[in-house]
């Protein structure tokens, strides 16, 4: 284990931000290296955790008051907090990464003789058991989102599948020791899996030639809305400096640059020929890093393209309709998607949120029972931090 270097004392309004090792951390690490905050008057460190449940855990508790989490964190905190605070416990500022995203099979689900909707009936004539287990980072991301879309093109049902939240760095290692029987994961993870032949392809989230609210939302900036509110002119130039990386993360030119910094130990600590040939797996290689703009369409993952960074409410309402189970919904009020989702850049309402209820056709307007943080992203321990030094 490595362990947190102790920090100096710091001014009260920087910031320590925690992300985890996957391919969406990108403009947090492009912003830190070119030192986007520091010019505009911000001290940000960042802080590697091993999953989400530790990126929720200290954002929770204060140690941590921003990280880069999957789309539907901020909503199911909010969810799972009764009576809903006002102002949420956390603002989603910033949309980190697009798509991306691509669903692993071992070939014991999925043998290659079999299309794809034969895998209900396959997994009966085998005697398998009947529950599929498909690892996750967190339930409430567009992983579980993907899944879900995919089920009924596999001939399954819900009751025939279970989601296990496990980090992104050992799903592959589950999925060779037969605990899981595939995963939805980031680029990295998928492209390490498809290198040592360990599963088949089942579905993907590639980028189309669509408008940007097409793009589901990936991972987000959440921060915590006390320090939001405190520091808004810290806030405002923290979401400036990760859109200026978010676009120079999209220019091909520059991915070989960006995948040297990713390479390095604190950050995901893997070859840069592994991240290259993960950002552009149309290929199988790194030979975008020196395409013109023409040819970035063939990249999995998306941080700028047409201004994607900005919250809308059409994705701040996808993310509600796919990332959040049934009761999750019920109990957000009408005000929910504007008050996490700051869809003006910058921009902290200030106003009393209502308690009305979202319509009926966006989750039930039926009254829920109070609910905790639950389920396999409330017990999932973290079991590696380190914060990187420069």
């Amino acid at each position: 284990m490595v362990m947190p270097e102790t920090p100096s004392p710091r001014p009260e309004a920087d910031l320590l931000v925690g992300f985890t090792a996957e391919l969406a951390c990108a403009p947090l690490v492009v912003a830190a290296e070119l030192g986007l905050w520091s010019r505009r008057g911000v001290s940000v460190q960042l802080r590697r955790e091993l999953g989400v449940a530790g990126l929720r855990d200290r954002l929770l508790d204060g140690s941590l008051p921003a990280a880069q989490v999957p789309c539907g964190l901020p909503l199911a905190l909010l969810a799972a907090s009764v009576p809903s605070p006002e102002p949420p416990p956390l603002v989603a500022g910033l949309i980190l990464s697009h798509g991306g995203l691509a669903l692993v099979l071992s070939e014991a689900i999925w043998p290659s003789e079999i299309p794809m909707a034969g895998i209900s009936g396959h997994l009966l004539r085998s005697g398998r058991k009947r529950v599929v287990t498909l690892g996750v980072a967190s339930r409430h991301s567009a992983q579980a989102a993907l899944i879900q879309e995919w089920m009924p093109k596999a001939g399954l049902s819900p009751e025939q599948v279970q989601l296990a939240v496990i980090p992104p760095a050992q799903l592959d290692a589950h999925l060779l020791a037969g605990n899981i029987d595939g995963f939805c994961a980031g680029a990295l993870a998928v492209s390490g899996s498809m290198m040592r032949g360990h599963g088949r392809i089942g579905a993907s989230s590639l980028p189309r030639s669509a408008p940007t609210d097409s793009l589901p939302p990936d991972t987000v900036l959440a921060l915590r809305s006390i320090w939001a509110h405190r520091f808004p002119r810290h806030y405002q130039s923290v979401l400036s400096g990760l859109m200026e990386a978010c676009q120079f993360c999209d220019k091909p030119v520059h991915r070989l640059q960006v995948a040297q910094w990713l390479s390095q130990r604190h950050y995901l600590n893997v070859p840069v020929a592994q991240i290259l040939r993960a950002w552009n797996p149309l290929t199988g290689s790194g030979e975008a890093q020196e395409a013109p703009h023409e040819t970035s369409g063939g990249a999995s993952i998306v941080f700028h393209q047409e201004e994607a960074p900005r919250p809308t409410a059409a994705q701040g309402r996808w993310v509600f309709d796919h990332a959040l189970d049934t009761e999750e919904r019920s109990l957000l009020p009408a005000s929910a998607l504007d008050a996490v989702f700051q869809t003006n850049l910058g921009d902290l309402p200030t106003h009393r949120a209502s308690r009305s209820m979202l319509p009926a056709a966006a989750g039930g307007a039926h009254k829920a029972q109070p609910q905790k943080t639950r389920g396999a992203d409330a017990t999932h321990p973290s079991q590696f931090c380190v914060t990187p030094r420069k």
